[in-house]
């Protein structure tokens, strides 16, 4: 009670003076248990809170702490969202702007990446190849041993290797590169590089 309590002695003459008599203060806490704020309800008269509004008003808290928490991890995820983006962008500006033809391919060969400087190289549109085998991209001459060396290259360890490609036109290009695998969770999804 406000009149009474010692607890409130700092503000008792300001809370009487608006009508508290009765008050009641509820932690708010994270979801690890630290406090962050609290819930409080006044009342006009002393006493005025009973044992059930006590219990109903601790889960009030505990439901209020649960959607502020809510919605502190969303606005967290959202500006985690936001970063990832950036850095997507200023990623992807940096491999567009590299002379050099940087791809990624899945454990099938199936290219899922490659960057934009093969349309100048290759006249391939960049849309038309993603989805496309690596190896049909590849002289034919070259195929067997190249998708030998994308199976074992973690075991084969050559600084390069070099190879004929394939042009939209139908000539023949060469070109070095040093895939290197792309793992997840310790196990190899593809292979990514930089071919010149």
């Amino acid at each position: 009670e406000v009149a009474t309590d010692p607890r409130v002695k700092v503000w008792r003459d300001l809370a009487m003076a608006y009508g508290y008599h009765s008050s009641i203060a509820l932690p708010l806490k994270d979801e690890n248990g630290v406090v962050f704020g609290t819930f409080q309800v006044y009342g006009d008269k002393p006493h005025v809170f009973t044992r059930d509004e006590e219990s109903l008003l601790e889960r009030l808290a505990g439901d209020l702490a649960y959607g502020i928490n809510t919605l502190r991890a969303r606005q967290d995820r959202l500006k985690v969202q936001e970063q990832l983006l950036q850095s997507e962008e200023m990623y992807r500006s940096l491999v567009e702007s590299i002379n050099d033809i940087i791809y990624e391919i899945d454990i099938y060969g199936t290219i899922t990446y490659m960057s934009p400087v093969f349309e100048k190289v290759a006249g391939y549109p960049i849309h038309e190849v993603i989805g496309m085998n690596f190896l049909s991209l590849i002289h034919a001459d070259d195929r067997p041993w190249l998708m030998e060396y994308l199976q074992k290259s973690d075991e084969i360890k050559y600084d390069y290797i070099e190879f004929r490609g394939i042009t939209k036109e139908g000539d023949i290009r060469w070109f070095h590169s040093k895939p290197r695998s792309i793992r997840k969770n310790g196990e190899v999804t593809g292979k990514s590089g930089v071919m010149v």
